[in-house]
């Protein structure tokens, strides 16, 4: 999986069921060892070639910043709030 396709899947704070799935399938094709732990993060374990290989960690959220629509004015504009932590200072470019 590139990481182009990768960043457009959708996976808003407590909605990151896409984008586990994507990892854990991508992960099982070059890992020895995938795993969810209990807070749903993805763990993946790849060998080295020997002991003296030296080590990559690699960490990055699952999920990202959104919006939920919570109702509408009577001229048509939408009302939302933010999902996830989202700097009030830039909805207006988002």
């Amino acid at each position: 999986m590139d990481l182009k396709t990768l960043c457009e899947l959708n996976g808003a704070s407590g909605d990151e069921h896409a984008v586990r799935k994507a990892i854990l399938t991508a992960s099982r094709l070059v890992c020895d060892d995938v795993h969810i732990d209990r807070s749903g993060n993805v763990i993946a374990h790849k060998k080295g070639a020997s002991k003296d290989s030296p080590r990559v960690a690699l960490a990055a959220h699952m999920d990202e910043v959104g919006f939920i629509v919570v109702g509408h004015t009577e001229d048509g504009l939408l009302r939302f709030r933010p999902i996830g932590g989202i700097d009030p200072r830039v909805i207006v470019s988002k």
